[in-house]
């Protein structure tokens, strides 16, 4: 074992940090993505980097001798930008295609949202109108809203 550790390690000072800082820290909460939404960041970086690629091939290009000595390798750099053009065009169009389907599901969340609204609206108005009859709200029914309403959030947030 001894053959494999670097001369800089020390095993006393390794163990010493680690007691010192072995408290864990857990997972930290974050907000959870809506179902079926695709970040494109992704996608964007690539599509930048396929774009740079090919304005490296131009440059590479105006560096060829023209005449015959320089055929053979503007044809190998043809070939190059056929490749990075047919790439290109495919993740501009999965871009597209992801793009659409994150409209449809941010709609999917917003009709989601707009059905939740009515329904806090009505359980409300309905515990408003029986206490403005001089009725008081019962237990019961303010449990009822409290669990609509925990409900939607789970049903919005994926149960986070």
């Amino acid at each position: 074992m001894a053959k494999y550790a670097s001369k800089h390690y020390d095993p006393v000072k390794a163990h010493e940090y680690y007691m010192k800082h072995r408290k864990l820290k857990g997972r930290k909460k974050g907000r959870k993505r809506k179902v079926g939404y695709v970040d494109t960041a992704k996608q964007e970086a690539h599509i930048k980097d396929l774009r740079k690629q090919a304005d490296n091939l131009v440059k590479e290009s105006r560096k060829i001798p023209k005449g015959k000595s320089g055929k053979a390798q503007r044809a190998k750099l043809a070939k190059k930008r056929d490749k990075l053009r047919k790439q290109l065009r495919s993740a501009k169009a999965s871009l597209l295609k992801t793009r659409k389907s994150n409209a449809k599901v941010i709609e999917k969340n917003r009709q989601a949202i707009q059905k939740a609204r009515n329904k806090l609206r009505k359980a409300y108005g309905d515990a408003i109108l029986s206490k403005s009859k001089g009725k008081p709200i019962s237990k019961k029914k303010i449990n009822s809203i409290q669990a609509q309403l925990l409900g939607i959030r789970d049903n919005l947030t994926g149960g986070q």
